[in-house]
């Protein structure tokens, strides 16, 4: 009986360890796949962080182009140069409200040549 019994109880030693392995393991899977998505987290808010510097140097950028087209007189060519995919749609922008003839019955002669000096 005292063989059976310790035979018994190496089986169970042997199965509680395989069960000890197999938590083990899975344990060391779970700590590669965090590190992974950690890894993954700080790279995505990396991105985000320069994203938020893009845009933020792109909106600095834009109101200071604006406000030098509203200095002019020429926000509607500073907006139609933006929206006809201008990056540097001020001159351009400008320059095609400028020749429009909506513009030119819009403004004074002293308003129209200011703004052309400003775009010269």
């Amino acid at each position: 009986m005292f063989r059976h019994d310790k035979v018994v109880a190496e089986q169970k030693i042997r199965d509680l360890q395989k069960s000890v392995d197999h938590v083990q393991a899975k344990e060391k899977d779970a700590l590669e796949i965090k590190a992974a998505a950690d890894a993954r987290v700080a790279e995505l808010e990396g991105r985000v962080a320069d994203l938020e510097t893009r845009l933020t140097s792109t909106i600095e950028e834009n109101k200071k182009v604006l406000v030098d087209a509203l200095e002019c007189g020429c926000a509607d060519g500073f907006l139609a140069g933006r929206l006809v995919g201008k990056t540097e749609g001020l001159n351009e922008g400008c320059q095609a409200y400028l020749q429009s003839e909506e513009y030119q019955k819009s403004i004074s002669e002293t308003q129209l040549q200011g703004a052309r000096d400003f775009l010269k």
